[in-house]
Formats: C-alpha cells, sequence, structure tokens
C-alpha cells in the first residue's frame, strides 16, 4: 500500500516573486499544513478522483459489454452464411476450410476467384434417345 502521491503546485512567475518580497512580509497569503493534515487532504483527493474513475470505468464496461454482444451476434450470422456456402465441399477439402478462422473463411468465398471444383452441383446431360440424333457411322478400314 506504498502508493506515491505527486502534488503539483503552481510555479509563480518570478515578476510575482518580486511583488511579494516588496509587500508587507507580515500579510500571509497560504496556509501551511502539518503532515497529517496534508495526508488526509491527499487522500480525500484520491477518494474523488477514484470516483470520478469508477463513474468512467463502469460506463466503459457496458459500452464494451455491447459491442461484444453486436460482435458475437454478427459472428453467428457470418458463420451460418459459411456453413450454407461449404456444405458442399468434399469431405477432405470442409476438413482443412473448417480449419481456417472465420475471417480467412469469409475471404476465400468472397473471392470470385475461389470456386471449388465439385461443389457446385451438376446436372447430367441429357441421354439422347435412339432416333432423335443420328448416330455416328463408324467405318472400318482394313490393313494388310
Amino acid at each position: 500500500m506504498d502508493e506515491k502521491v505527486v502534488v503539483e503546485q503552481e510555479v509563480p512567475d518570478v515578476d510575482e516573486l518580486e511583488d511579494v518580497s516588496t509587500t508587507n512580509k507580515s500579510d500571509k497569503t497560504g496556509k501551511t499544513f502539518s503532515q497529517e493534515e496534508l495526508t488526509k487532504e491527499i487522500q480525500a483527493r484520491v477518494r474523488r478522483e477514484q470516483g470520478k474513475f469508477k463513474v468512467e470505468r463502469d460506463a466503459w464496461t457496458a459500452e464494451k459489454e455491447n459491442l461484444v454482444s453486436q460482435s458475437q451476434e454478427y459472428e453467428t450470422v457470418i458463420k451460418e452464411f459459411i456453413t450454407e456456402k461449404s456444405k458442399d465441399f468434399a469431405p477432405a477439402l470442409k476438413a482443412l476450410f473448417d480449419k481456417l478462422s472465420v475471417k480467412e473463411q469469409w475471404d476465400y468465398l468472397k473471392n470470385p476467384d475461389f470456386v471449388v471444383q465439385g461443389s457446385e452441383k451438376k446436372n447430367m446431360p441429357h441421354t439422347p434417345k435412339v432416333g432423335e440424333q443420328e448416330q455416328p457411322q463408324f467405318h472400318r478400314t482394313q490393313q494388310i
């Protein structure tokens, strides 16, 4: 509990010092404090300042909790988006993709150059029926 308290004092200008020296020396403008009175005054001032800081700290803590809550809501929404976009990934790729941070996953998914083969469901081409198209004719040539 050895706290060092610094007491700031105003240093009078040189002009004021000269004026004081020329005035009546029996006229005292300041009070002389004993060590006990000075300690009590300092402790009272420290308590006042701590009260001010407590109010500011409580306001900052409330704002911090609000921001943390908002960021968690946004992260939940982004994770849902990432899950939806990455559900068609191959299992091996999905395992690696899930090891990335949310920001890295987001960056990959928003990059138009990032296309995962097999992630898009492709429709099989229509199989033509006999007679729909002309069948190719294969000609066998025999070489002797």
